[in-house]
Formats: C-alpha cells, structure tokens, sequence
C-alpha cells in the first residue's frame, strides 16, 4: 500500500474517475466468472448516473492512493455497495483499508452488523473478513432471460 493513503467521501468532480475504475474492474475481472450477459447487467447498473447520484446523495468513499482514487465504495445506512479497487492496484491492501474505513463508520453510526451483496470474485474477500452468508438472491435479467444468481452476507460488528 502507498505511502500517503487518504479515505474521504466522493465530490462530483470525482465523478468520472470513480465511474472509469468501478467500469473497468467490471470489464477485466468480471469475464472470468460470468457470462456477457452478467457483466453487461453490471455494467448498466453501475453507469455514469447512478454513480453521479449516489455521490450527490454523499454515499460513495474514495480511497486515494497519492492523489490517484484507487478504490471506491458506497453505503447508506449499514449497508454496503459498489467495492471496487482499480485493476492495477489489487492485491495491496485497498479492499480491505476500504471495507475498514466503511465498517469503523457503520459501526460509529450505532449499527452493530453490516449488510451486502457480494460478487462471486469477491466473496472469498468478504468470507476472510468474518462475513457469513444469509441468503442467495435470483434475478432474471430480461435482456438474455438469463437467471443471475448472487449472495447477500452479513457481519456481526461492535458499535463504537
């Protein structure tokens, strides 16, 4: 992990980079594991509006590495969304200073479990922090008929 690594809420100028590190994990990591049709659906559902809105409601963080935003997430509530680390920086520790930084907030806030959905190239992540599985979800996406399967997973944490 850099040096000089800051954590700190998303500013509508940092719309476009969050936007191309969120579509470019997507796009060369999420192939591996599923089909165009699954990816394309992420894609869409992480575009360039909804991230804009959700950091105009204030519920994306940044993690910045030097200046450069090398992870994103996004919460409400205790509810955590959208974890992405760009590409190039995995496997340094981001993920997990991100998801940090999101629990130690969550559990500021009063809350003593967080809620997510998990990806099937991150649940191994979320398992080795303490999460557990408390339901799998299906959607049919109309656009293939293709039914996508995921998991929601929960963890127990201590309110500060």
């Amino acid at each position: 992990m850099s040096s000089k690594v800051e954590y700190g809420v998303a500013e509508s100028g940092d719309a476009n980079s969050v936007w191309k590190l969120v579509q470019q994990t997507i796009q060369s990591v999420y192939p591996k594991y599923y089909p165009k049709a699954v990816v394309s659906f992420f894609c869409q559902l992480h575009d360039f509006a909804n991230i804009s809105s959700d950091i105009d409601n204030g519920n994306i963080k940044i993690l910045t590495a030097d200046g450069r935003i090398v992870a994103t997430g996004s919460r409400v509530g205790n509810h955590v969304a959208r974890v992405f680390v760009a590409p190039d920086c995995m496997y340094n520790g981001y993920g997990s200073k991100m998801m940090s930084c999101l629990e130690d907030e969550i559990a500021g806030e009063g809350y003593n479990c967080v809620c997510l959905e998990t990806s099937i190239p991150a649940k191994k992540f979320y398992l080795n922090r303490g999460y557990m599985v408390c339901d799998i979800q299906r959607m049919l996406l109309s656009d293939s008929n293709q039914v996508f399967e995921y998991e929601a997973m929960k963890k127990i944490i201590r309110k500060k």
